[in-house]
């Protein structure tokens, strides 16, 4: 009888206070994700960490300066000036190397290049670091790149960008809109009047996108950046943006159509990709707008021929009536 009811006292009390199959709630352990000692946030018993450290000993001042997994390093390090090579023949000794095999991306750096052989030293499979020795053409199906111990001289992304010699004593600033027909039928007469008048008269663009031309911005910022990566890959992007204008209203896949066919390294399409969105880039074309507001300007084209607005930009011959004077001997600029 006593087991009876037990029976049914445990049976109501189940009823009452069911049983949800779980435990109460364990406390955070405060247990870093990664175990053992860190270097710059990176384990030193992966190879991030433990190649970091290495990188360091020759590295440029401040050393290892990005984040992220192995996977973003090289993005992630020329987005901070690093210099970066995926050529397999362009290793250097105390570089970072980078590779990818059936595991993922791994980490090491180089000891050694030299009569088309890389040493490097790399984590093997039991996690512990060991030196490789590979002849250039067996690393390049699994290289990805290098990462000089160097940081990368940078060109001011907002500097204007000039066509032709710096030193002429004539400057033509053109306000331009990457969409503007007007801009792209006037680009032929300006093509002719450098021509013309050689070194003595320079080319300032500067930027003027209007609103009703929504990939005009984006085509300025690809622009600037090619600029303080390449300036002749700039000019032959503005060019071609020119030349194909149509090709940019369909947007992104528009403008990457254009960057293609600058024939970039794969360093210099990292460099773009990162440099491209740099927000640096807004400051300096917002300063160009800006300036232009200020002038009342109120269409593109617009040209100022050392200073003095151009009223006619149809024909050589409409630049030729202002540059003329200036260039006469005794002439004060």
């Amino acid at each position: 009888m006593k087991k009876n009811i037990t029976k049914i006292l445990v049976f109501m009390l189940l009823l009452l206070f069911p049983y949800n199959g779980s435990l109460a709630a364990e406390p955070d352990c405060g247990c870093d994700a990664v175990s053992g000692p860190l270097y710059k946030g990176f384990s030193l018993s992966q190879d991030t960490g433990y190649f970091a450290r290495e990188f360091d000993k020759n590295a440029a001042s401040p050393g290892l300066d990005w984040t992220g997994d192995s996977a973003e390093w090289l993005t992630n390090a020329s987005a901070n000036g690093w210099i970066i090579e995926t050529s397999p023949e362009k290793a250097k000794a105390g570089a970072l190397i980078l590779g990818q095999d059936s595991t993922g991306v791994w980490v090491g750096i180089v000891r050694n290049a030299a009569n088309s052989t890389v040493s490097y030293e790399a984590f093997n499979e039991q996690d512990q670091p060991v030196l490789f020795v590979k002849d250039v053409s067996s690393l390049r199906k699994s290289l990805l790149g290098y990462i000089y111990p160097a940081k990368q001289p940078r060109s001011d992304k907002t500097a204007q960008a000039i066509r032709g010699n710096p030193a002429a004593p004539v400057t033509v600033v053109e306000y331009v809109d990457f969409q503007c027909p007007h801009c792209a039928r006037a680009k032929p007469v300006v093509d002719q009047v450098l021509k013309k008048y050689g070194g003595q008269v320079k080319l300032e663009l500067k930027h003027r996108p209007l609103a009703v031309h929504p990939f005009a911005i984006p085509a300025a910022r690809t622009f600037q950046a090619l600029y303080s990566l390449n300036t002749a890959k700039a000019w032959q992007f503005y060019d071609l943006a020119m030349a194909e204008q149509p090709v940019l209203k369909t947007g992104a896949a528009g403008l990457q159509t254009l960057v293609n066919k600058l024939g970039l390294t794969p360093e210099e399409k990292i460099r773009l990709s990162v440099d491209s969105a740099d927000t640096t880039l807004y400051g300096g074309i917002a300063a160009d707008i800006a300036e232009a507001d200020s002038l009342g300007l109120k269409k593109v084209p617009a040209f100022f021929i050392n200073g003095i607005p151009l009223k006619k930009d149809n024909s050589v011959n409409d630049f030729s009536l202002v540059i003329d004077p200036l260039l006469r001997p005794g002439r004060n600029n």
